[in-house]
């Protein structure tokens, strides 16, 4: 275990569930006369190198539209003694309209996220959101954000939003109601074109029959900031503080009302916090210099914590690792403040001082080398890179089916194969040989797995009764990482071995035409016995099969542009030769086919899906994934016993069940839609217990091929 001793200061966070704890040396400080006037200051947003504040003044006769209904975006430099300068009204470009402002500004500064819609010619055109690029010196033309809906969120006035830091979520605050001064907070969300969803409410925890307006998201994207005149505050608006639960953007925590420290009886809004959440501007009415001025108020010590960031390196191979999906462990937990990029096989993380961690890269297929942090001592804030480490796991995963090779058939399972592997290689003779701790063999599919360290040569073999395995040669002197390797191995019977089967005749039926299937390739598929011997009559549409006995099998016909109808096969409790005549149906790939999912299991009277199911789901999966022209609906249907109601229902529930287990499996959402029927589409009649069972299924209708 590498062990990492670090110097860093103590911290104290002041913000728990209560809000804030009042301290003295953390009191609000009014931010002075540069900033502050006896007009209203509003809206604060600071640059992110902390060297520009910008806000609104309301109602100042230098307005564009002087004194009456006006708000301008004007700003201050910060001074080399740490006071703001002398306030400057921001260019004519931005302040075009009677109610301007930025609402935030992105992490290199060229970006500015403003309100209003304006023309090509910087000319404000009517209420939204716009973004300004900055190139060079110049700011360029404001471009629209496109949100859907928007117009019916932003009627009323005192619309204002917040976006998140990594730009992907708006969070904004308007009325539906023109005449309504009542304000409700939304989120939407960034789409692929660049567009923006419809704005959704953030729930009734966060949206009250008060307003809640000037909202604000940390850099973490689960801490919101927002003003509410609801009764339980100090009087007039006070600012309040929420929490995200999960990945959802409406379930938050009950807000909390913020202490005495910044809230009072007067009006308090647009709580926003800098980049490290150090401290935070806001507005207040409380001791100002006339209507409402800005001030800024610590939250805690200045960066009382480990940064810690680095590379996660394949040890052996001293490079970066490709996988993805892993997790980095923090005394073998998941730790919320830990985040990884898996393109670059980069990690960060924020650890609170005075204690020890263990990091570890928990990632597949390599073992993790332990790195300790040791924080106890801490006296300031540190930036660190510590690159965590990872050994490829020692061996190679090798896998493969037993096979016949005169015949391309299993081996069957009443031979009870069995992998026999050395690791003593001279000349191609096997000197000395054995079974492998790891190996793991299914008799009834015929495959086996076994796991053996790189580094040597190996032979495997099939070793079963009567049967004369042949030799394969496996060279592992070179392999320095792990991976998956498949190898059939093949072995011939010793002399002519006899084995009872099944033959399964019948005919390839066209569904549609209900006719047998002629001049068409066709092929006979047998899970668990791939290399099972077949025949097919491409004139009359007739196939024959042999399928050795002692297993579960399921056959179809495979041909293009059919999907296939899966029969089961139960041959397990077989002993002697059998025939067996049945029907193999294909149904065409074409608009308003319906194809019965067989083998389809629910528990009585709900829409669980019984594990049973999931082999034949599994197969549409497939199909569907390989044919993404195709989009299907999943159509629930029951038979007439029961309320239709319930019946309806529980179609359409059952229907959705088989349609979230798809798209569970890979299958894009909108590919593949659902519906309950109930009783309303028998396929046969209700009067006998046959035709019953016949009518409750689920089933697949072709709706559209591209």
């Amino acid at each position: 275990m590498k062990k990492v001793f670090i110097l860093i200061g103590i911290f104290n966070y002041f913000l728990n569930v209560n809000g804030l704890h009042a301290q003295s040396s953390f009191l609000p400080v009014n931010l002075g006369e540069n900033v502050n006037s006896s007009y209203n200051e509003i809206n604060p947003v600071v640059s992110p190198d902390g060297k520009t504040l910008y806000f609104n003044r309301v109602n100042h006769p230098e307005n564009y539209y002087g004194s009456y209904n006006s708000q301008d975006v004007w700003y201050c430099e910060l001074q080399k003694d740490g006071t703001w300068g002398p306030a400057i009204r921001f260019n004519n470009f931005i302040n075009s309209s009677r109610y301007n402002a930025i609402i935030a500004i992105s992490e290199d500064g060229k970006k500015l996220l403003i309100s209003g819609n304006y023309t090509r010619l910087s000319k404000w055109l009517s209420p939204g959101l716009s973004i300004i690029t900055k190139t060079g010196e110049e700011w360029g033309n404001p471009e629209k954000l496109y949100i859907k809906g928007l117009k019916k969120f932003i009627k009323g006035p005192g619309f204002n939003a917040t976006i998140s830091k990594d730009g992907s979520f708006i969070i904004l605050a308007g009325t539906k109601r023109g005449s309504s001064k009542k304000l409700n907070l939304y989120v939407s969300a960034k789409q692929t074109d660049d567009s923006w969803s419809k704005p959704v409410s953030l729930g009734e925890k966060i949206n009250s029959k008060y307003s809640e307006e000037a909202p604000f998201l940390t850099n973490n994207n689960e801490t919101l900031y927002f003003s509410s005149n609801r009764p339980n505050g100090k009087g007039g608006y006070d600012i309040y503080i929420s929490t995200r639960k999960g990945a959802s953007w409406t379930d938050w925590s009950e807000p909390k009302l913020l202490s005495d420290t910044i809230n009072s009886p007067g009006y308090e809004s647009y709580f926003k916090t800098t980049k490290k959440d150090t401290y935070a501007y806001y507005v207040s009415s409380n001791k100002s210099y006339g209507g409402t001025d800005i001030y800024k108020i610590k939250l805690k010590e200045d960066a009382p914590f480990l940064d810690l960031t680095g590379k996660i390196i394949n040890s052996v191979t001293k490079l970066p690792v490709t996988a993805t999906g892993y997790n980095i462990l923090v005394n073998n937990k998941k730790y919320d403040s830990v985040s990884i990029n898996y393109d670059s096989a980069s990690y960060k993380g924020r650890f609170r001082l005075g204690k020890k961690y263990v990091l570890m890269a928990d990632v597949k297929n390599y073992i993790a080398e332990p790195l300790e942090i040791d924080a106890t001592n801490i006296k300031e804030y540190t930036e660190d890179k510590m690159d965590l480490y990872v050994k490829p796991l020692p061996y190679v995963l090798v896998k493969g089916t037993f096979i016949i090779k005169s015949t391309g058939m299993i081996v069957p399972p009443i031979a009870k194969p069995k992998l026999f592997v050395d690791d003593n290689f001279e000349d191609n003779v096997l000197l000395k040989g054995g079974y492998s701790d790891s190996a793991k063999v299914d008799i009834s599919r015929a495959t086996y797995t076994v796991k053996l360290p790189y580094g040597k040569k190996y032979i495997l073999m099939v070793n079963a009764p009567k049967y004369i395995g042949e030799p394969d040669t496996l060279d592992l002197t070179n392999v320095r990482e792990y991976q998956e390797i498949t190898r059939p191995l093949y072995a011939e019977p010793e002399r002519e071995v006899v084995f009872a089967i099944a033959q399964m005749t019948g005919k390839v039926i066209n569904k549609k035409t209900t006719k047998p299937l002629t001049g068409a390739a066709i092929a006979i598929n047998v899970d668990k016995a791939p290399g099972a011997e077949y025949t097919v009559n491409t004139l009359t549409g007739e196939y024959s099969v042999k399928i050795p006995l002692g297993n579960n099998y399921i056959v179809n016909a495979l041909s293009s542009g059919f999907y296939p109808i899966y029969e089961p096969l139960d041959l397990t409790n077989e002993k002697n030769n059998i025939k067996i005549i049945k029907d193999l149906v294909l149904v065409p790939v074409q608009v308003g086919q319906a194809v019965r999912i067989n083998n389809i299991f629910f528990e009585t009277g709900k829409a669980i899906l019984n594990p049973k199911s999931f082999p034949e789901l599994d197969k549409l999966a497939k199909f569907l994934l390989e044919n993404p022209n195709i989009k299907v609906e999943i159509a629930g249907h029951t038979d007439n016993v029961g309320k239709p109601d319930k019946n309806m229902q529980l179609s359409r529930w059952r229907a959705r069940s088989v349609e979230q287990y798809l798209e569970g499996k890979g299958v894009p959402g909108d590919q593949v839609t659902f519906n309950g029927y109930g009783h309303t589409k028998p396929v046969a009649s209700n009067s006998t217990p046959k035709g019953k069972a016949l009518n409750r299924r689920v089933e697949f209708v072709i709706k559209e091929v591209l």
